[in-house]
């Protein structure tokens, strides 16, 4: 009985295994990926492969930098319709996750960090459409007007974020005529607020007047010319890092004016012992 038992189980884990295959031959998936070399000659010794919001600083030296940490890898997935709903997710990574400090220059450009740069499910309905994950901010409608730069992104002052969210999002399209509403939930600036951070954002696009445009150093493509708005709200909650700030601070301060006012001390010290050594003479 054991026997007939687990070949009757077997044989209910093998269908169920063609079954499974029988679904998966119908979704989509795509593998992509890229390998880059960055061969960097810096004349300040300012930065890394990264420029970033780093401060510069004049040097009469030059800096060069080989890097691979900027190669990617992705995988696209999308599941079979069901009922006019489309589902599909994206995972990408690349490998300029953070390092530890003190590492050598070896270590840092030869055994970089994996990170994720987008890892995000998306259900597309005929009423609204639905992202959770981390990708793009919705602010400044990233990545959509990002600049084609040699230099990989973000650059000094650019607003460039990708972060966890939940977003609804909706697109009507009136002849040539395309308008983009969205709202989203992300991850706040700082937890200790308990509010995610919100933004919304508005974006109308004349889909008959097209050109190519370069988003970063990889996405080529056809975009329309759209004019878009786009804003934050957010909550800081800073007592209690106030209270500390100010108790470490505070320390800080009374332990300087203590030393001040014992150099005062000494200061005057000297000044009464130098007079008391001086003779005046009444001209």
């Amino acid at each position: 009985m054991a026997y007939k038992s687990t070949y009757s189980n077997s044989k209910k884990l093998l269908l169920l295994i063609a079954l499974f295959g029988s679904q998966a031959a119908f979704a989509d998936f795509k593998l992509y990926s890229f390998a880059e070399l960055d061969t960097i000659y810096d004349t300040t010794q300012s930065f890394t492969d990264l420029a970033g919001n780093t401060p510069v600083t004049p040097s009469d030296d030059g800096k060069m930098i080989f890097s691979a940490r900027n190669s990617r890898i992705g995988f696209r997935f999308s599941a079979p319709d069901f009922h006019k709903i489309k589902t599909s997710a994206v995972a990408e990574m690349d490998f300029r996750g953070n390092q530890p400090a003190g590492i050598s220059e070896l270590a840092f450009f030869t055994n970089p960090t994996f990170r994720i740069r987008h890892a995000y499910f998306k259900i597309e309905t005929p009423v609204v459409d639905i992202v959770l994950g981390q990708t793009w901010g919705l602010f400044g409608w990233q990545a959509l007007y990002h600049p084609n730069t040699v230099q990989y992104q973000g650059l000094p002052a650019q607003v460039f974020s990708r972060t966890p969210q939940i977003k609804l999002s909706k697109t009507l399209k009136f002849s040539d005529v395309s308008l983009e509403m969205a709202i989203a939930m992300m991850r706040p600036p700082e937890a200790n607020s308990g509010t995610p951070d919100g933004q919304a954002g508005l974006r109308i696009a004349l889909d008959s007047w097209t050109g190519m445009h370069t988003i970063g150093i990889a996405g080529t493509g056809l975009q329309s010319l759209s004019l878009a708005l786009s804003g934050t709200i957010r909550k800081f909650s800073l007592l209690e890092f106030l209270h500390n700030l100010s108790h470490r601070h505070g320390e800080e301060l009374i332990t300087a004016l203590h030393l001040q006012t014992q150099r005062i001390s000494a200061l005057e010290t000297a000044v009464f012992n130098s007079l008391r050594s001086t003779s005046f003479s009444k001209s």
